[in-house]
């Protein structure tokens, strides 16, 4: 090791290690590490099973703290695409919110109701704009159901709106 480096640190003993150890640290890639780590042998220990079972405990520590922060770091990344597309869905809907409440025309969403043999009985409003509300005088009609508002409804009516099913 001398050759290589000028100084080597001696740790807590005055003896600097003479040899070293280079230890890969396994990825989650097979035959790919995600780094090496080379260690210091003391020269005051005999390089034997339980010194080469310490180093693959170390390596094996290092690997799972270097697969923590990748985890950590992608699940972030992971956060912030949602966070970004949460507020791109939030102006969206503030953009189309104030386009359907600042139209002119009369205009809303329906969901059609059906009996047990599959035939429309009634439709709920599901959203309406200010004015849809004024054009036709039903107001607060958002989750109402149309026959609230009117005693029947015509058969055509019917048949347009199932045509559209």
């Amino acid at each position: 090791l001398q050759k290589h480096f000028r100084t080597i640190p001696t740790g807590p003993w005055s003896d600097a290690p003479h040899t070293a150890v280079v230890v890969p640290i396994p990825s989650n890639t097979p035959d790919k590490p995600a780094a090496f780590m080379i260690a210091g042998v003391s020269v005051r220990l005999k390089f034997d099973a339980f010194y080469r079972d310490f180093f693959e405990l170390l390596r094996t520590q290092v690997a799972l703290a270097i697969a923590s922060a990748r985890t950590y770091e992608e699940e972030r990344k992971r956060d912030d695409k949602l966070q970004k597309s949460e507020l791109r869905l939030h102006e969206s809907e503030r953009r189309y919110q104030s386009l359907f409440d600042s139209i002119d025309e009369g205009f809303c969403v329906i969901e059609m109701l059906f009996d047990h043999q599959q035939k429309p009985v009634d439709y709920r409003f599901v959203e309406v704009n200010p004015a849809f509300e004024k054009q036709t005088g039903m107001h607060d009609a958002t989750g109402k159901r149309m026959l609230e508002f009117v005693s029947s409804i015509e058969p055509i009516g019917w048949r347009i709106m199932a045509a559209w099913r």
